[in-house]
């Protein structure tokens, strides 16, 4: 079974901001793809998620930097999304197979937009 999530167009400034947030119930891998199409470049980036169903808490930060590594979260990506540029793309491979939810959150030293697309299988 595969889901398509709806792309988003989304601004994100100085503070830490949830730029997508995806039930990934059921999936295994979630590929997400994120443009910068915005002046500014990102300099924060973070994967959080959880996997306790209907529990009230804060999804942990499952990794906030070395993204280009692989690990248990982090499949693949093509760069690292915490210094997105100004007019570049990230593709990102994440494991989400013990999850219930997923969000990603982005900061950027100045206003930057951004077009956040993902694909779960």
């Amino acid at each position: 079974m595969s889901t398509n999530y709806l792309e988003k167009n989304i601004t994100v400034g100085g503070a830490l901001a949830l730029i997508a947030d995806y039930d990934v119930e059921g999936t295994n891998v979630l590929v997400v793809q994120m443009t910068n199409i915005g002046p500014g470049a990102l300099n924060a980036f973070e994967l959080r998620g959880s996997g306790v169903k209907d529990s009230y808490q804060a999804p942990p930060v499952l990794k906030d930097s070395g993204f280009i590594v692989p690990d248990f979260h982090v499949l693949f990506t093509s760069g690292e999304p915490g210094r997105l540029a100004a007019d570049a793309s990230v593709l990102m491979y994440f494991n989400v197979a013990l999850l219930q939810s997923v969000e990603l959150w982005a900061r950027s030293a100045s206003s930057s937009d951004l077009v956040v697309a993902a694909f779960g299988v």
